[in-house]
């Protein structure tokens, strides 16, 4: 029996919530390009059944479908634009750090003199 890994599902469920973390973090927009893209396409799919729907029969029928395919699209854009934002923090978390390294660096030459 290992004392770090309780169990093997318990280690991979930890893991694979790490591996999300990690792309999370430092490829946020292509994370939530991917996560926004299912409800984007679902939403399109469905709109274009019930516009399909529509021309055939001439009538707003399946007005549920409809709604479901509004909250899908919406959905998936707000996705998108939180992403647009993480890849904007994220940007700036970067170059945040190269300004600290850089003030550190002018610091430690400073200062040994």
């Amino acid at each position: 029996p290992s004392k770090l890994v309780k169990s093997i599902p318990k280690y991979i469920k930890r893991s694979v919530v790490t591996m999300f973390r990690i792309f999370n973090t430092y490829r946020p927009l292509s994370f939530f390009m991917i996560v926004g893209s299912i409800p984007l396409f679902a939403g399109l799919i469905m709109g274009g059944r019930w516009v399909f729907m529509y021309m055939g029969q001439g009538q707003a029928l399946h007005l549920p479908s409809l709604i479901l395919t509004s909250i899908l699209i919406i959905l998936g854009s707000q996705v998108f634009i939180f992403g647009l934002i993480a890849d904007l923090i994220s940007v700036n978390r970067q170059l945040l750090e190269d300004i600290q390294k850089k003030t550190r660096e002018i610091y430690y030459t400073n200062n040994q003199k």
